[in-house]
C-alpha cells in the first residue's frame, strides 16, 4: 500500500529536475553569456544525483531534502561556465546538527551498538565507491542534455542502493529496530542511566540519522550525516576507531 505522505517530505527527482530548470533559466547570473545551457542543467542534475542518491519514502525511491538542494544551486550564484562546475568544491548537504547523548550504552549493548556502526559505515562506503564508478549519475554525468521522459525513467527506477546486496543479518536487525513502535521511547531516553543498543538505533532513525535509502535498507543519507554519527561513534564507544583503516 502506498504511503499518503510518501511526496510530502522533499522533492521528488521530477522537482528537482524543475527547480533546476528554473534556477538556470531564470536566476543563475551567467545564464545569457552560456552556450551550452542544456549540459550544464543536465551536469547539475548529475552531480546531486551523485554526492546523495536520495533516500526512500514508501514507493517513492528517490526524495531528496528541499533545503539541501535550494542551498547547493545558490552556491552555482559564483559559477559562470561549465567548466568550473567542479562538485568537490560545493557543499551539498546543509550542515548536520550534533547529536549529543549524554548517556553510554550500557555494556551488554556495546558489541551490538559496534556492530550496527561498523556496518552503516562500511555500507555507506560501499555506496560512495559504487556510485563514483557505475551509479546511474555517473552515466548520466557524461549526457549533452535531459528531457522529461528521461527524468520519468529515472524516477521509476529502484534505488541503485538494491545492487550493493546485503552483507548479513544486521541489516534486518536495523531494519527491524527502526520499524517497530516508537511511542515509549521518550521515557526510556528521560529514564535510562545508559542506553542500549536498539534505543540509539531508534534515536538515529527518529531524527534523521538513519533513513530508508532502499526497500528493506536502512543507511546513513549523506557524507555530511555520516560524520556525525562516526562523533557520536566516539561518544559512544571510544574504542570504536581501533584497529579501522581511514
Amino acid at each position: 500500500m502506498a504511503n499518503p505522505f510518501q511526496r510530502a517530505f522533499g522533492f521528488t527527482v521530477q522537482d528537482v529536475w524543475a527547480v533546476i530548470n528554473q534556477y538556470v533559466d531564470q536566476l543563475w547570473p551567467a545564464r545569457n553569456s552560456c552556450t551550452d545551457v542544456d549540459e550544464f542543467k543536465a551536469r547539475v542534475f548529475a552531480g546531486l544525483l551523485l554526492q546523495s542518491d536520495g533516500y526512500r519514502i514508501g514507493a517513492v525511491h528517490r526524495i531528496f531534502c528541499p533545503f539541501s538542494v535550494m542551498s547547493f544551486l545558490k552556491q552555482l550564484d559564483r559559477v559562470t561556465t561549465n567548466t568550473e562546475l567542479a562538485f568537490d568544491s560545493f557543499s551539498f548537504w546543509c550542515e548536520a546538527s550534533h547529536l549529543d547523548m549524554d548517556n553510554p550504552v550500557n555494556s551488554s549493548s556495546a558489541r551490538d551498538m559496534g556492530r550496527y556502526l561498523r556496518h552503516l559505515v562500511t555500507e555507506f562506503d560501499r555506496q560512495r565507491e559504487f556510485q563514483r564508478t557505475s551509479s546511474l549519475a555517473t552515466r548520466l554525468g557524461r549526457a549533452k542534455c535531459l528531457n522529461d521522459n528521461m527524468i520519468a525513467r529515472i524516477a521509476s527506477q529502484p534505488s541503485e542502493q538494491n545492487e550493493l546486496g546485503y552483507s548479513d543479518d544486521t541489516e534486518a536487525e536495523l531494519v527491524r529496530i527502526c520499524t517497530v513502535d516508537s511511542s515509549g521511547l521518550i521515557d526510556e531516553l528521560l529514564e535510562g542511566e545508559d542506553f542500549s543498543a536498539a534505543t540509539v538505533v531508534q534515536v538515529l532513525y527518529q531524527t534523521g540519522y538513519l533513513a530508508p535509502v532502499a526497500q528493506h535498507r536502512m543507511g546513513i543519507p549523506s557524507k555530511a550525516i555520516h560524520g556525525q554519527v562516526a562523533e557520536l561513534s566516539k561518544q559512544l564507544l571510544p574504542g570504536f576507531n581501533k584497529g579501522r583503516r581511514n
